[in-house]
């Protein structure tokens, strides 16, 4: 018998509702009802705005919440196929080290064990440009194994490192490209932005997440950036300052990676899409008609589109985003990509 077809089960919040969470977010959010499986994962892309996105008073607190649980203050990025957590460093490279280290992109060497390490991170490496690619010194990884501990990281980062190292708050952070004229190299979007903000589509094809650029220590042009599909966290460092050394940072970071796509896991359809649900909503299916909605949609778009679309869903956005920064797609601003639709 052919699967009946329903809406995607995850609401998407409309506009007043988002300015709501938004703006209590010095309160806790209240309980979420059980969705139905109706409406859809994804909303439509939205005009991109040229202006400072403002921190949520919920971004501090979060970010005081994870200092006090013994979060590093100064940590950098990666990925691969999410795995177990490391039981302990033994030799490099381990085995999640290895399938992090098939992410990165062939104009590196010297790569490592990164030495921050942040305990929610299941691998971390860092590893160190080529002279013919002068746009960097370095590029980190670090590896998730859902959704939540990545936004918790990479907020994280935007809260403490980047505000102490800046010098500044992130609420002053432009919404927007950071190759826009008016960006300050300060600013915070949603990739990829077509034409004017995205990865390599060849190298890097399903590409998609939150970037963050700014100007560190010693006029050091830096870029955060996440990979929703692949649950990674990335960073990269410029090797001097000034304009030029922020363009040659933005021409290197289409080619930084993490690169491919996120790898297929094994398993019926039934079981794949239980698993998404996990990492990315950290729960199970609401009944059988969310079940075989999304069932169809992975057949339909495939393993990197449905992952990515788990990460624009509504759910996704208000539990582990929204009340973090606010954005145009919950990834930082900008301008949000369309997600995959599933067919009629």
């Amino acid at each position: 018998m052919a699967r009946a077809r329903t809406a995607p089960p995850v609401l998407e919040p409309e506009e007043d509702e988002v300015a709501e969470v938004e703006d209590d977010a010095e309160e806790a959010p209240p309980p979420r009802p059980r969705r139905t499986a109706r409406a859809a994962a994804e909303r439509p892309p939205e005009k991109r705005r040229g202006r400072a996105a403002p921190v949520l008073a919920a971004a501090a607190l979060l970010v005081a919440i994870a200092a006090g649980a013994g979060v590093l203050v100064h940590s950098r990025s990666g990925g691969s196929a999410p795995t177990a957590p490391l039981s302990g460093p033994g030799p490099y490279p381990n085995a999640q080290e290895k399938a992090l280290l098939a992410r990165f992109p062939p104009f590196v060497g010297g790569c490592h064990r990164y030495p921050d390490h942040y305990e929610k991170s299941i691998a971390e490496v860092e590893c160190l440009p080529t002279a013919d690619h002068p746009g960097a010194r370095s590029i980190v990884y670090q590896q998730f194994s859902d959704y939540g501990d990545l936004e918790l990281h990479f907020h994280h980062v935007l809260g403490l490192n980047i505000q102490s190292e800046v010098g500044k708050p992130v609420s002053a952070s432009y919404s927007g490209p950071c190759a826009d004229p008016g960006s300050g190299f300060f600013a915070a979007s949603t990739y990829p932005v077509a034409g004017v903000e995205a990865q390599d589509p060849i190298a890097s094809p399903t590409a998609h997440g939150h970037l963050f650029c700014y100007v560190g220590t010693g006029g050091i042009p830096k870029i955060a950036w996440t990979n929703v599909g692949e649950l990674i966290v990335a960073q990269a460092s410029g090797r001097t300052s000034g304009d030029q050394a922020q363009s040659q940072l933005l021409s290197l970071w289409e080619f930084a990676g993490p690169t491919g796509s996120p790898a297929p896991v094994s398993g019926s359809p039934d079981s794949v899409v239980k698993l998404l649900y996990q990492r990315y909503l950290q729960r199970d299916p609401e009944d059988a008609n969310a079940l075989n909605y999304w069932v169809d949609f992975l057949n339909a778009n495939g393993f990197a589109k449905t992952s990515n679309a788990f990460a624009d869903s509504s759910e996704a956005k208000t539990r582990f985003t929204l009340p973090l920064l606010r954005g145009g797609a919950g990834h930082g601003g900008g301008t949000p990509a369309p997600a995959a639709s599933p067919t009629p």
